[in-house]
């Protein structure tokens, strides 16, 4: 288990996934540029002031200790899902805790529905009934409401029978046969008296408007006996705070829905630059800064500083804008954090360069030239374990993606009526179904039924094998069919449904499976001796070196041989009986060098062939 996952391993695929992610990733961001105030400005469409208070309130509440459905800790108190009737439920909650009320008048106002509550509560303990019933008195006393004459008459309809003939009378609503029984029994006259003024002293509160006092009471009957408590108390306890962090608690309630006392703790650990910008200049300086670093670290330049720099900027950019939140963000997270643990600069980088440069450099001003141990570090980068385990966890990571998701669509009914299949071809928001020929192709493939149906079901059982095999049968002979199977399918994804950078992160992905030996012969092959190229410099002249040593660096297909010769004025370059000396043989020689043909385009502008040959020391 230990070699599983210490093993020492060529770190080149680690350099190939670097380069292929770094360049999607400068993609990504550099897209950015083009609305970059509309998603990371302070008033963009997710501003600034709103990120903030989120990340700093956001509820997180504690795990529940048993397996019940109901968990007590989430009875809390809460205002209506729906705008409107929230609106007008705080509204009435802020009346009730005003600045100017007394914990007292408050009691009184909330009496009626405490006595309500403890009914409730009485057919909770006794287990007659359904606990909520007593709150549906509240629908009987919101039909007595048509105008605000004569309440206290109305009001007196609850608890006494004997006006039942007066309220006919008046169009009230029939007293429900569902109310508690206590509310029909013949009450004495002091507790009639009590009530009715407990349920004035509530009405009063109450806007006038009908709709506003429908929708009041009816947040108080849809409440459960729990839900109902939790709100009491919380109206309690605020009258038993100073104003200003009573007005704290009413706007976190508000915003959030939830009693602040309820949550473990308030806040989320999430860190963006972008949370503490305020100014364009600042922003667009931080953000162009990122995407320097982003390019050095997809040229492998001091890439185990540059690695962690681009994780960190990735995440500015995620957690200050998650409504933006895709896939492909999260394949490029998870990606990012193996390149950061394994050393995924030393190969295929300028760190290798630089690496190379300086041990043949120095071997070539000691004199003994390229020898077979220089020979050996400069043909291939050395095995590291971190690059070994980073690889490791990269697979096993890839593996479980895989599973989660073969496994969740074997639990949709879509797929095994193979309907998924043609919501994949046909879904505007990702498919070119808007283009002519592509509509065309879809309407051939279903003309015939028949036809369409093995598609559908050939595609869909491609996928579950490729899904559900490779988690298994990845780590067996059958890997190589395997990866192409994984390459066809985000190839489609990417083709039919539009989502190209996402598949191409998770091919960089599958590509951890592809040994390092075979990347870099596909890449760069190796030079035979019939046809190397033959370097000659002074030993003794610095400058011969360093050219030297910078050409040899650069060139990973072995195409050059570096010969000492001490009688050499200049450079000169030997290939198949044909001698070049000077700018020429320079010139040979870097066309000659793997890493350095991007530069060669670079060399063609004026000006900047000289100030590359000078930096060479040539």
């Amino acid at each position: 288990m230990f070699r599983f996952f210490f093993r020492p391993t060529d770190p080149t695929s680690l350099g190939f996934i670097r380069i292929i992610a770094g360049c999607l990733i400068l993609y990504t961001h550099l897209a950015y540029s083009y609305d970059l105030m509309n998603f990371f400005g302070p008033t963009a469409w997710y501003d600034t002031a709103t990120a903030n208070r989120e990340r700093r309130e956001v509820p997180v509440y504690a795990p529940p200790p048993t397996w019940d459905d109901v968990y007590e800790p989430t009875r809390m108190a809460q205002l209506p899902e729906a705008p409107h009737r929230r609106k007008v439920v705080f509204a009435y909650l802020k009346d009730l805790t005003k600045a100017t009320s007394t914990p007292a008048e408050t009691d009184a106002k909330i009496a009626f529905l405490i006595r309500l509550n403890n009914l409730d509560l009485e057919e909770v303990r006794n287990r007659e009934g359904d606990a909520g019933n007593a709150l549906q008195g509240l629908g009987y006393l919101s039909g007595l409401m048509p105008s605000p004459i004569d309440r206290t008459a109305q009001y007196a309809v609850l608890v006494d029978e004997s006006l039942r003939e007066a309220k006919r009378k008046s169009r009230v609503p029939d007293l429900p046969i569902s109310l508690t029984p206590s509310f029909v029994q013949p009450m004495p006259s002091a507790d009639r008296e009590a009530v009715t003024r407990e349920a004035e002293a509530m009405f009063l509160t109450l806007p006038t408007e009908p709709n506003e006092q429908s929708y009041i009471l009816m947040h108080w009957k849809e409440m459960d006996f729990g839900q109902r408590t939790a709100f009491l108390t919380f109206i309690r306890n605020l009258m038993k705070l100073d104003v200003e962090e009573r007005e704290r608690r009413l706007d976190y309630l508000s915003y959030w829905n939830v009693d602040p006392a309820v949550p473990l703790r308030k806040g989320s650990p999430i860190f963006s630059i972008f949370f503490h910008l305020t100014e364009t200049w600042e922003i667009k300086l931080a953000h162009y800064c990122m995407l320097s670093v982003m390019l050095l670290f997809t040229l492998g330049l001091y890439t185990r500083v540059t690695s962690v720099l681009t994780w960190l900027s990735i995440l500015c950019y995620i957690n200050r804008s998650q409504q933006t939140l895709f896939g492909m963000d999260t394949m490029m997270n998870i990606t990012m954090i193996y390149l950061m643990i394994g050393n995924s600069g030393a190969a295929l980088s300028l760190d290798r360069v630089r690496y190379r440069y300086r041990t043949v450099r120095h071997a070539l001003k000691s004199g003994r030239g390229v020898d077979a141990s220089v020979a050996e570090y400069l043909d291939a980068p050395p095995p590291s374990v971190s690059a070994g385990f980073a690889l490791r966890l990269l697979q096993i990571h890839f593996c479980f993606i895989y599973m989660a998701s073969g496994l969740s669509k074997l639990k949709g009914t879509t797929w095994w009526n193979t309907t998924a299949y043609w919501d994949t071809l046909v879904n505007p928001e990702f498919t070119m179904v808007h283009y002519r020929l592509y509509e065309n192709m879809v309407r051939t493939v279903i003309s015939s039924r028949p036809v369409y149906a093995v598609m559908a079901a050939g595609g869909i059982a491609l996928t579950f094998i490729t899904e559900l095999g490779l988690p298994f049968l990845i780590w067996t002979r059958l890997r190589p069919y395997y990866m192409m199977l994984g390459l066809l399918l985000h190839f489609g994804i990417g083709a039919l449904m539009g989502l190209v950078v996402f598949s191409l992160f998770m091919m960089a992905m599958l590509l951890g499976y592809l040994p390092g030996r075979v990347i870099r012969e596909r890449l760069f092959g190796k030079g035979g001796p019939a046809n190397r190229t033959q370097v000659r410099y002074d030993p003794k002249r610095t400058d011969h070196c360093d050219a030297v040593a910078w050409l040899i660096a650069a060139d990973d297909s072995g195409t050059l041989e570096a010969v000492a010769d001490g009688n050499a004025k200049v450079l000169t370059t030997e290939k198949l009986g044909k001698k070049l000396t000077g700018n020429d043989a320079y010139r040979a020689s870097l066309g000659e060098a793997t890493l350095w043909h991007p530069y060669r385009l670079l060399a063609m502008l004026p000006g900047f062939g000289g100030s590359l040959r000078s930096a060479f020391g040539v």
